[in-house]
């Protein structure tokens, strides 16, 4: 989650750390439609709260009739799929949500790339590691001694990632496979989750601009061609599987899956 109190382009985060007006009650009240929305930073972008994904989720549902809805954002910045189905098991489910919204799917393929290339870990879970190994290996008493400058952080964080992408077979194709792998385990969890505790998720492939078929001049210097050639093989394999889960529905009744990863593809 985010830091509570801290901000989020001028909007604060709550007391649980999340992207709300206030926290989520725990009991839930007498006629309330509860919809909590799961996502990376497409979630929480927006400048203000009834700018989000889940407030104009919101302002929808009321205009439809639904005027007791409340669709809490719980939106973390560059969270991967695994980390949202564990967010849903560890804690949401605990709320009685009318229904989960879950948006994923561009995280899962682009942070391997730049960030920790282990598919299906945090992006930054390999800085974490290596700190820890610096600070607390009882081994090599000079870390604690010695201290870490900025410099030295540095080559700290380079040499690891250096290291972990060779082990990995970086850019491989069975690396590029291990990736979307991992999202599918993510997404069967989710599914069974959505099954054994009765609630319905809807699991969302997103969009991402980068995938126009006419980028705008500063829209091409996002990105090198060798990374959009990679994001089309990829989606094009979670595109596949989310038409299976689609096709799956009988067999999972509370859970649906939605493909737009297309949406910005003319505009």
């Amino acid at each position: 989650a985010g830091k509570p109190g801290a901000s989020h382009y001028g909007v604060p985060f709550d007391a649980h750390g999340f992207l709300n007006a206030a926290p989520i009650p725990e009991a839930k009240p007498l006629g309330e439609t509860r919809i909590l929305v799961v996502g990376d930073s497409t979630t929480i972008d927006g400048g203000d709260i009834a700018k989000t994904l889940p407030g104009r989720i919101e302002r929808i549902l009321r205009a439809d009739g639904l005027a007791d809805a409340r669709v809490y954002n719980f939106g973390v910045m560059s969270s991967c799929l695994t980390q949202m189905t564990h967010l849903i098991w560890s804690r949401l489910v605990t709320y009685a949500p009318d229904a989960i919204v879950v948006l994923s799917g561009s995280t899962d393929l682009f942070q391997p790339w730049t960030y920790d290339p282990r598919p299906g870990h945090p992006y930054n879970a390999f800085i974490t590691e290596r700190l820890y190994d610096h600070f607390f290996d009882t081994h090599d008493p000079r870390a604690r001694e010695d201290g870490l400058s900025y410099e030295g952080l540095v080559s700290l964080i380079y040499e690891e990632l250096k290291r972990l992408r060779a082990e990995v077979g970086w850019q491989s194709p069975g690396w590029e496979d291990a990736i979307v792998h991992h999202y599918q385990l993510a997404a069967h969890r989710l599914t069974k989750l959505s099954h054994d505790h009765a609630v319905p998720i809807v699991s969302v492939l997103q969009p991402t601009v980068l995938r126009k078929l006419h980028l705008t001049e500063v829209e091409r210097g996002v990105a090198s061609g060798a990374f959009l050639a990679y994001l089309d093989r990829q989606y094009a394999k979670l595109e596949a599987f989310t038409a299976e889960l689609a096709a799956r529905r009988p067999y999972r009744r509370t859970f649906t899956a939605l493909d737009l990863s297309g949406i910005f593809r003319d505009r």
